[in-house]
């Protein structure tokens, strides 16, 4: 839950670093933080592009472990003749 978490961060960040490059929005935020106007705008879209698929990748769970294969065992009456793995 705490990569989903992450993930969903990440991307949102991106999304505002993409709407930092717009001209409306950029001068906007330029009122309440004005070192953003030092930035180019191909420095947010491209800083907004990775933030998003770093959060997509992280959301999609590629990152989290491979599933651990359980072995169940064999029973043939009392005894245990061997162990089928399962998902």
């Amino acid at each position: 839950m705490g990569t989903d978490l992450l993930g969903y961060s990440f991307c949102g960040v991106g999304f505002l670093s993409l709407l930092c490059s717009f001209d409306n929005v950029n001068s906007l935020l330029v009122k309440y933080l004005p070192f953003i106007s030092k930035f180019p705008d191909l420095a947010f879209q491209i800083f907004g592009a990775v933030l998003i698929l770093l959060g997509v990748f992280l959301i999609s769970g590629k990152s989290k472990k491979t599933k651990t294969l359980v072995e169940v065992p064999i029973y043939q009456g009392n005894q245990v003749v061997g162990y089928r793995r399962q998902k």
